[in-house]
């Protein structure tokens, strides 16, 4: 029995010590991700979908420059294109962010799925981390500009990319 409490206690503590920060000499990088021209796919209904490795997993809908957000940094999200008429039809998703999703319908926690199934690429570009305070970059914002649909799946492409940093320089923008 003793053997048993040490080796859950030894496991949970391995838990929790993985999820706080570096020590010392690392600071935090937040990252975040916009698509600026969703409102030229007006026919389309533009889904991130949150993939939770603890149990929330249901789609949102993203507007034009929204910051796509997944919550927990270890849960991923995919972006998926549907037609409104038929995600109408299917009786529609309510969730406009990432706290509707909590109360996902079957539709939206389906949808999900689906782009487990079909291996949609994971957004990279959101969320936190800690990086060695060498490295003076505090934040991180990435535009995104949508060139294609097709059969649900977007193509995007890369347009900018804002810097703002630590150690006083002024904020930089880089153009793709």
């Amino acid at each position: 029995m003793l053997k048993q409490i040490l080796i859950i206690t030894i496991t949970l503590l391995t838990f929790i010590k993985a999820d706080l920060p570096p020590e010392e000499g690392y600071h935090v990088d937040t990252k975040e991700t916009h698509i600026t021209n969703i409102n030229h796919y007006s026919e389309y209904e533009i889904l991130g979908c949150v993939i939770s490795r603890m149990g929330t997993t249901g789609c949102y809908k993203i507007s034009d420059n929204q910051s796509i957000t997944k919550g927990y940094k270890y849960n991923e999200v995919h972006l998926i294109a549907i037609k409104k008429e038929a995600l109408s039809s299917l009786g529609g998703i309510d969730a406009t962010n990432l706290k509707g999703v909590e109360n996902a319908n079957d539709l939206s926690k389906q949808i999900a799925q689906y782009t487990i199934d079909k291996k949609f690429k994971n957004i990279e570009t959101i969320g936190i981390s800690h990086i060695k305070d060498d490295n003076t970059i505090s934040s991180e914002k990435y535009f995104y500009e949508i060139t294609s649909i097709k059969n649900s799946v977007i193509t995007l492409k890369l347009k900018s990319r804002e810097l703002s940093f630590t150690d006083g320089r002024a904020d930089t923008t880089i153009n793709y």
